[in-house]
């Protein structure tokens, strides 16, 4: 009977010790993802430092999983043994920090970049929004850069969107392309 009850508590013990590793990683990951996700943006920052900010997201890419399914096996043993689970406001918060954080891995690799040569380009305002037209996919741009875009230019076009949400993207770079006769 002793044996029983230190076994639940031990079960209880680790489900919990592994939460708290489970979150702080997860938090760890999505921090530095953040990081990495502005840094790519920006076309300044050397490639070296953005290799070392990817460094902690490679790590915490093979670790969070494995800490999920540790979870989640330690949650079914503790339903096996009938180890009470008290959902208090510290995991409740825990739980959505962690599906909340999943939902931006998602996003952020989903993301992509792409460019392109832009003949003609068409733009348009729609609802104090400012747009440029790249095919079937809508760029949003700054009121300024559509302010100092003409249409009846050639640019090179650096953009990025989803592919969560194919056709809104939004326009990082532009410049005018030089032409041999210019």
């Amino acid at each position: 009977m002793i044996e029983r009850k230190e076994v639940k508590k031990d079960l209880g013990e680790e489900r919990d010790k592994i939460g708290r590793w489970l979150l702080i990683n997860a938090f760890i990951a999505f921090v530095s993802m953040v990081c990495l996700d502005k840094a790519i943006i920006r076309n300044d920052i050397p490639l070296a430092i953005v290799e070392l900010i990817a460094i902690p997201v490679n790590i915490e890419i093979f670790f969070v999983p494995l800490l999920v399914v540790f979870y989640i096996i330690l949650i079914i043993r503790c339903w096996i043994n009938k180890v009470p689970i008290r959902l208090t406001r510290k995991k409740i918060l825990g739980i959505t920090a962690v599906l909340i954080m999943g939902c931006y891995f998602i996003w952020f690799f989903n993301g992509v970049r792409g460019s392109w040569l832009a003949e003609n380009i068409k733009k348009y305002e729609e609802n104090g929004k400012y747009y440029i037209y790249n095919g079937d996919m809508k760029l949003r741009c700054t009121e300024n850069e559509y302010n100092l875009i003409l249409e009846d230019k050639t640019y090179i076009v650096e953009y990025s969107y989803n592919k969560l949400l194919p056709n809104i993207g939004r326009l990082d770079f532009i410049k005018i392309a030089r032409s041999g006769s210019e």
